[in-house]
C-alpha cells in the first residue's frame, strides 16, 4: 500500500534516510525454507546502499543502519542516542517481518507467537510493532518493508505506515529487487496470493477444519488485505 504516494522514493528530496529492523541486513531470511545456499546474496541494505551509489554525489542522501529490535526477543537492541539519530533523518525504511528460522517444518522454537515452526498468532511480533509505534510517535515517516512466508496481521500498520511493500523472503537477489522497486526502477504489479486477516482473533481456531469464515469466500469480516490485493 502507498496511501501517502511516498513511493517510488526521490533520493534527492532526502538528506538522511534511516534504514532499520531486524531483516535489513539479514541473508539468511531471504532465503526461505526447502533452499539452496547461494554463491552470492544481496540484502536489502546491500540493495539500497547499491542503488543509491549509482546516483549523482549531489542525490545521494546519508544512509544510516541500525537493527535497532530482534524478531521476537523481548529486549531492544536500540544504540545509544538513538532518538537523536533518528531526528537527523528525513525517513525511515523499515525491514521487518518474520524468518524462516521462525516459520516452518519441526522448528524447535518457543516463544511468543510460534511454536515449533507453527504461529499462535499471526500479529506482527510486538518486539517489532513496538519500534515501529515509537518511530511514528516521533513523527518519521515509514516505508515497512515486510518479508514473511506468510499473511500477517497488520490493521494497525495498514493505518499508520506510510507505505508497505511486502518482499517475502525474496531469495539471493532481494536486496536489488526491493531497492529496484523502493525507487521507482520497477513498477511492482504483483497480486496477493493469500488472504490478510485483520487479526488472530477474526479467523476460525486452527483445529477446525469447517471453511466457514476461511478465505475471502468464506470469512464474514474485511480483511486487511483481500486475496488479489
Amino acid at each position: 500500500q502507498n496511501k501517502s504516494s511516498i513511493l517510488p522514493i526521490d533520493p534527492a528530496k532526502y538528506k538522511r534516510i534511516a534504514i532499520l529492523g531486524p531483516n535489513a541486513a539479514d541473508s539468511v531470511m531471504l532465503c526461505g525454507n526447502y533452499n539452496g545456499t547461494p554463491r552470492r546474496i544481496v540484502t536489502i541494505l546491500d540493495g539500497i546502499r547499491q542503488y543509491i551509489s549509482t546516483l549523482p554525489k549531489e542525490q545521494q542522501p546519508e544512509l544510516y543502519f541500525d537493527t535497532t529490535c530482534h524478531h521476537v526477543d523481548g529486549k531492544y537492541a536500540i544504540p545509544r542516542n538513538f532518538d537523536k539519530k533518528i531526528a537527523k533523518c528525513d525517513l525511515v525504511i523499515f525491514v521487518g517481518g518474520l524468518s524462516p528460522l521462525l516459520e516452518g517444518e519441526q522448528l524447535d522454537v518457543k516463544v511468543d507467537g510460534f511454536y515449533d515452526g507453527d504461529r499462535t498468532t499471526i500479529e506482527l511480533p510486538r518486539i517489532q510493532e513496538g519500534m515501529l509505534r515509537k518511530l511514528k510517535i516521533m513523527n518519521k515517516q515509514v516505508v515497512f518493508v515486510l518479508c514473511t512466508g506468510s499473511a500477517v496481521a497488520l490493521d494497525w500498520e495498514n493505518d499508520n505506515m506510510d507505505a508497505i511493500l511486502c518482499a517475502w523472503y525474496g531469495g539471493q537477489s532481494a536486496g536489488t529487487a526491493v531497492a529496484d522497486v523502493l525507487f521507482g526502477k520497477y513498477n511492482p504489479a504483483g497480486k496477493l496470493p493469500v488472504t490478510f486477516y485483520s487479526s488472530t482473533n477474526s479467523m476460525p481456531p486452527f483445529d477446525n477444519y469447517d471453511m466457514s469464515g476461511r478465505t475471502y469466500r468464506f470469512m464474514r469480516e474485511n480483511p486487511v488485505y483481500r486475496f488479489g490485493y
